[in-house]
């Protein structure tokens, strides 16, 4: 009788055993979820860049991350079907060198949320050759700050604006007339001897061309001080007009004479003075504007 009890009883609890042992393997219970959270290799240059979680999920699932870093812009995980195991791929963007640290990385699928372990990414200072941080991509459109309706107005509103400008502008303008400086031509003359002076001739075949130079210098100087037109004239017209000059010319009239028939001995009768000549005619043209200015 106490057998027969035994087995009745065995019986019974069979089913809710095995009814309990169902619900407590059930699909939910069992399924361990497994992902993998691909890091870059090596430091990232600054930029754009991909945190990537591979595993078995579906195309609906989105990989969070919460709360961001400073300095870092991050776009919607993109869903990508590999062979043997998805991928979510979650765009980021930083602009500061250093470590970044990722704390809230959850992949959500569905109604199961699934916290991900912190990850930490070395961000490099420079760039690589040839990369380009594809920042358009995680930018979000710019609204207009004027609706269609409103830029007839501004329009308006800008050229009386311009209007305005362009009055007040012509109005408060004026007309500067800047100087010109002109030197004395004594000033005029000395540099320019002066600067002969650093071209002393050497040899007898640049005798010609210095004394040339020098006087073409002193008949400027005496047309620009006496109101003589000495340059384009003979010699002997030059002398005729130094003679009727004012005072201060016409006494030296003498002396001229002297200098320019030397120098048209040299210029016309290929006369060669030496060098040394030809330092003394420079000294004679210096003293005649020393004298006269």
């Amino acid at each position: 009788m106490t057998a027969l009890l035994m087995v009745i009883a065995a019986m019974l609890w069979a089913p809710a055993g095995n009814a309990w042992a169902a619900e407590d393997a059930s699909p939910a219970a069992l399924a361990q979820p497994s992902f993998e959270l691909v890091l870059p290799e090596g430091p990232v240059p600054i930029g754009w860049f991909d945190l990537v979680l591979r595993g078995d999920f579906s195309e609906d699932a989105d990989l969070r991350l919460d709360p961001v870093p400073d300095d870092v812009l991050v776009g919607t995980a993109e869903f990508v079907r590999r062979l043997g195991s998805d991928e979510l791929r979650l765009p980021v963007a930083s602009w500061r060198a250093g470590e970044l640290l990722f704390e809230g990385l959850s992949l959500v699928d569905g109604d199961v949320v699934t916290a991900l372990e912190a990850a930490t990414v070395l961000v490099a200072e420079q760039s690589p050759k040839g990369t380009v941080a594809r920042v358009s991509e995680l930018l979000q459109p710019l609204p207009l700050p004027l609706p269609p309706a409103d830029l007839t107005g501004f329009a308006a509103a800008l050229i009386s604006a311009l209007t305005l400008l362009w009055i007040w502008v012509v109005r408060s303008s004026r007309v500067v007339i800047t100087p010109v400086y002109m030197p004395p031509v004594d000033h005029v003359a000395l540099q320019a001897l002066d600067l002969l002076r650093l071209k002393l001739p050497r040899s007898s075949d640049e005798v010609a061309v210095f004394i040339v130079a020098v006087s073409d210098v002193l008949r400027t100087y005496i047309e620009g001080r006496f109101s003589v037109h000495a340059p384009a004239r003979t010699t002997e017209e030059f002398l005729l007009e130094v003679s009727s000059a004012e005072e201060g010319l016409a006494e030296r009239a003498d002396g001229l004479e002297s200098f320019l028939t030397q120098c048209d001995l040299v210029k016309y009768a290929r006369h060669r003075p030496g060098p040394t000549e030809a330092e003394a005619m420079l000294d004679s043209a210096g003293r005649f504007v020393e004298e006269t200015r």
